[in-house]
């Protein structure tokens, strides 16, 4: 009976414990469902782009549920719009928060990543980066990895870092699929635009992933031709296509490559001369003419067989007398695509511009100081007074130990120009101006300004004018007992007038040649005698550098190695000593003309060169030019 009893007992405890759990379990059931209807309800209203509605409701969902299914979800989502809102502080709460629930790692990258960008969006860069660290990769999807390191290095391009981004990104290139490697390549493309040739090198040293090789490559490319270095874009270029075909830079490369060929293409052989064929130059202009057909005809003749013969040709431009008409002459050659241009004679600022702009390799002759200094492409190979100038103020102080000087000068530009820079030079030297007086230089008596330097008691007098009216002056220093100095004049003087009309009260003067011919006279040496023959008249210096331009280039063209015009700049800077007519010819690295200056005494009716003085063009500076 009491065994019936307990086992009733037992039964009826059974079913109250299953009523129990059956309670429970509805109880379970019916919680879960209402967690899920409102973490839907606020979903779709976040997945619709109504976040302001959403926060409300995920807001009451964590409220109600403070351990719901979806919390981190929840959680989530309240830290995204509290980001949008720029409420970085309350954003930052929730990231936090779903850290500390370390529910799946799915959420905890999704956090580390918000963080990250809460930094950034508050452009706190340095602690963004600082905060990545703390960020395993090893722990992050492709998603995840991309979203790192795109942040890092927008915070390194926001610090202006450029080299550090693209070393971040190229890191993350190296270790996602090609899939995500493309979300990262135009952020990598924009960074490495920023950095320097060394960086890029480096960088293509440091990667192995073979596109991103080819990507660098191209990069390094482009820098080459913005240098005009188009020998070394074009190797490295198709070395990329030879060796990866399938590189997804390779058309990119062949692309570029086509480029260059349609920017650089010129007639390989072609010399521009850019000349004042008529105006007032057209003498100069036919004279530098005779000078280069010489060069040329020299050129040809030098070569047995025909077919041997380079086939260099000239292309003549004319300058006339105006701006104007010059810039269109260089347009012109620039037409015929000419590989490098010689002139103009005078300083056409334009057309000279012109030529650089269009990256034409341009020797001109002429004189203003500052011509070389207009680009990269503009080169002088001329006589300027600076170079004069230079040379007498350092043989009269050093070489004759001269220390009291007189200037007398025609009042205008050119007198004017070389007056004010022996002074100058003069003063560089340690000698003093004794006296400094001007004339006008239509003037045929110069007595005025004469008796003003009489009694000065100066040791050399320079006149910087041309043989006639230095010949008339000459003789009239004697009349008014302004005798005794040393004579010191330009390249003007050395001409047979001045002899002729100065005759003996021009003994002991001392200038510098045009040029020196240091040919044997009379025979096949000699460049005088040699263009005599060809144009029945002495050459003058406009001729002799005309022709010694001519040569150079010439000389140049022919190499097999110049294929582009930038290897043409590259010979002329490289160029080490021409042996030419009017001197050893060589430019600096601004383009200027190096070149020794011989210095002329007169001497019995001639010119005898004085040996001692040899003075370049970078001394006349007082030193080597800066680079361009």
């Amino acid at each position: 009976m009491i065994r019936y009893v307990r086992a009733g007992i037992g039964l009826l405890a059974a079913g109250a414990l299953l009523m129990i759990f059956a309670c429970a379990s509805h109880h379970t059931v019916k919680e879960n469902v209402q967690d899920d209807e409102l973490f839907i309800r606020a979903e779709t209203l976040y997945n619709q782009g109504f976040h302001d509605r959403s926060f409300n409701v995920f807001l009451t969902y964590i409220q109600a549920y403070p351990k719901g299914r979806n919390l981190s979800t929840a959680f989530l989502r309240l830290a995204e719009i509290h980001a949008e809102r720029g409420e970085y502080a309350l954003a930052r709460q929730y990231y936090d928060r779903l850290l500390q629930r370390a529910e799946s790692g799915r959420f905890m990258e999704k956090a580390g990543i918000g963080i990250l960008k809460l930094w950034f969006n508050q452009k706190q860069y340095h602690q963004a980066i600082d905060y990545a660290q703390t960020i395993k990769d090893d722990r992050l999807s492709s998603d995840g990895l991309i979203r790192k390191y795109a942040i890092v290095s927008d915070a390194w391009m926001a610090l202006e870092v450029p080299e550090k981004a693209a070393s971040v990104l190229a890191m993350a290139m190296n270790r996602v699929d090609k899939n995500n490697w493309n979300n990262l390549q135009d952020r990598f493309n924009r960074a490495i635009k920023e950095v320097g040739e060394e960086t890029l090198r480096q960088l293509l040293a440091e990667v192995s992933d073979p596109d991103l090789k080819g990507v660098l490559t191209c990069q390094i490319a482009d820098r080459q031709i913005k240098e005009e270095d188009y020998d070394q874009a074009v190797m490295s270029l198709s070395d990329l296509v030879a060796e990866d075909p399938e590189n997804v830079a390779a058309g990119k490369a062949e692309e570029m490559m086509r480029e260059i060929e349609d920017e650089a293409v010129y007639d390989f052989y072609a010399i521009g001369c850019l000349l004042p064929m008529t105006g007032g130059y057209r003498l100069f202009g036919e004279r530098a003419l005779d000078g280069i057909q010489l060069a040329f005809q020299e050129m040809i003749a030098a070569n047995n067989r025909t077919d041997t013969a380079p086939p260099i040709k000239l292309i003549i431009a004319d300058t006339g007398s105006t701006p104007e008409q010059a810039l269109a002459a260089v347009r012109e050659l620039a037409d015929k695509k000419v590989a490098a241009i010689i002139g103009p004679l005078n300083s056409f600022r334009e057309a000279i511009q012109e030529a650089e702009d269009l990256h034409i390799p341009i020797i001109t002759l002429c004189q203003e100081e500052d011509i070389p200094a207009m680009g990269r492409y503009v080169f002088r190979n001329f006589l300027t007074p600076r170079m004069q100038i230079e040379t007498l103020a350092r043989y009269a102080c050093l070489t004759r130990g001269l220390r009291r000087f007189a200037v007398l000068y025609p009042d205008e530009g050119y007198g004017q120009v070389f007056a004010g820079k022996f002074r100058d030079e003069i003063a560089r030297y340690g000698g003093r101006m004794v006296g400094f007086e001007s004339y006008n230089p239509g003037d045929t008596d110069f007595a005025k300004p004469i008796k003003k330097l009489a009694g000065a008691g100066f040791e050399a007098l320079f006149i910087p004018d041309g043989p006639s009216n230095a010949g008339m002056i000459i003789p009239q220093l004697a009349y008014h007992d302004v005798d005794g100095a040393l004579l010191l004049g330009t390249n003007l003087w050395y001409s047979p007038e001045l002899i002729r009309t100065a005759d003996r009260f021009a003994r002991g003067a001392v200038l510098p040649a045009d040029f020196w011919d240091t040919g044997l006279p009379g025979t096949e040496q000699s460049f005088s005698f040699r263009y005599e023959r060809s144009f029945n008249e002495k050459p003058g210096f406009v001729a002799a550098v005309a022709y010694d331009t001519a040569a150079i280039l010439m000389n140049i063209l022919i190499h097999p190695d110049v294929r582009y015009r930038d290897s043409i700049i590259e010979q002329l800077e490289n160029m080490e000593s021409f042996q030419g007519v009017t001197g050893v010819t060589a430019f600096d690295s601004n383009g200027e003309v190096i070149k020794p200056l011989a210095l002329v005494m007169i001497q019995d009716g001639e010119f005898i060169r004085v040996e001692e003085t040899v003075v370049t063009a970078v001394e006349a500076g007082g030193g080597p030019a800066a680079g361009r």
